[in-house]
């Protein structure tokens, strides 16, 4: 078989039993791991198969379009199936099988295939490509594995996410064969076999995350410390795309991520960071607190305890609102909302330290020319997060 042809293989092997079976929520099968050297070819080639081609497409533009609206996604790209090969071998390195005496060695090749992988994969320039790497991240994550063990009279047989051949529970009766499956969640995993074996996983996983900034800004209690970097102000920029994120963090309940919020808005970066950089990431706590607070399913109650990050993320509301150009914007909102919302700031103004509230009224007047100008489309994106979650 010539090189092309092992190369074409790999990538089929990756396109139509991994990644679209992962992007449908289908059982993906694991190859050979990929080295990076495989990019180049991979990122110019299609699959053979133009229906997993099709799926993975699809996948990627449905649950993108969670986030905000999308037209198309850029599959296949350069950096999404770069993204594609690091999942796969990361997946790969938890096969107990490379626990083996002549096996381990494999391990540290393939890690620092990742590593290499991961300097390889640039930051997003397009809405598509942002959400895209979103939607591939968020298919990973729901990942298992099915473990099986099957007894019988005489033996234990184990199968750790693989099918359990037919001869090992052929006459169930007569050999008294018993089967146990256990499910496995991928990312408990990875934190098991760190600890076990020291691979760092989780690590490279949060690098990935990193390659992913809307994945990052989502789900900020679960890829804490959040920092909001370049890429991530970028991806703040874009009115859609904050309130998309702003929603996301509402529904899975706002405390939960407040004290990484709030310690990422105070990080030494920030602190520094000149109007337009500051801007996106103030917007998108405000923008969280407006779709918590006019968002009926969400649980909005205060907690009665938060710890310092936390209680600057509540801070942001009331200093945003005392800022003049804040009041004049919020009435946009109906009547009805509006009074909302400032019940709420005075809920928090009451329930914070006053030292708490001017820290944050600080970077809001240092912002403020970016953060009220008509361009900004703060007030709209918090809008169009109230409609889209079917608030009142």
């Amino acid at each position: 078989m010539t090189d092309v042809a092992k190369l074409q293989a790999a990538y089929d092997a990756l396109v139509v039993k991994f990644l679209a079976p992962l992007m449908s929520g289908d059982v993906a099968e694991l190859s050979r791991p990929v080295a990076p050297g495989a990019l180049d070819y991979f990122a110019q080639t299609r699959s053979t198969s133009a229906e997993a081609e099709s799926r993975i497409f699809d996948q990627l533009h449905r649950l993108g379009s969670e986030i905000a609206p999308l037209e198309t996604v850029p599959w296949p790209s350069r950096d999404l199936v770069g993204l594609a090969m690091v999942l796969h071998d990361l997946l790969f390195l938890t096969d107990p099988s490379l626990d083996r005496l002549f096996a381990r060695g494999a391990r540290g090749i393939v890690l620092d295939w990742i590593d290499r992988l991961l300097d390889l994969i640039q930051p997003p320039d397009t809405r598509g490509e942002a959400l895209s790497r979103h939607a591939m991240l968020t298919a990973f994550f729901a990942t298992q594995r099915r473990d099986t063990v099957v007894r019988n009279w005489a033996y234990t047989y184990r199968f750790f996410g693989r099918p359990v051949p037919g001869n090992v529970t052929a006459l169930p009766r007569v050999r008294f064969v018993r089967e146990e499956h256990t499910i496995i969640e991928v990312l408990p995993l990875f934190a098991k076999l760190d600890e076990i074996a020291g691979l760092g996983l989780s690590a490279r996983l949060r690098d990935a995350v990193a390659r992913s900034p809307v994945t990052e800004l989502a789900m900020p209690a679960r890829f804490a410390p959040l920092r909001f970097g370049v890429a991530g102000l970028r991806v703040l920029s874009d009115p859609a795309l904050r309130g998309g994120i702003a929603r996301s963090i509402a529904a899975s309940g706002e405390w939960q991520s407040a004290s990484a919020l709030g310690a990422a808005l105070f990080a030494p970066e920030m602190l520094s960071a000149p109007p337009p950089f500051l801007a996106p990431a103030l917007q998108l706590l405000f923008e969280i607190h407006v779709t918590s607070t006019l968002d009926a399913r969400v649980e909005t109650r205060i907690p009665g305890s938060l710890d310092p990050h936390a209680l600057r993320y509540a801070a942001v509301l009331p200093a945003w609102l005392e800022d003049s150009l804040a009041l004049d914007e919020i009435r946009a909102l109906d009547d009805g909302d509006r009074a909302v919302l400032q019940r709420r700031a005075e809920q928090l103004r009451r329930a914070i330290p006053r030292a708490q509230i001017d820290e944050v009224a600080a970077l809001v007047t240092r912002a403020r020319t970016v953060l009220h100008a008509p361009q900004s489309g703060t007030m709209a994106a918090a809008r169009a997060a109230r409609v889209a979650s079917g608030s009142r």
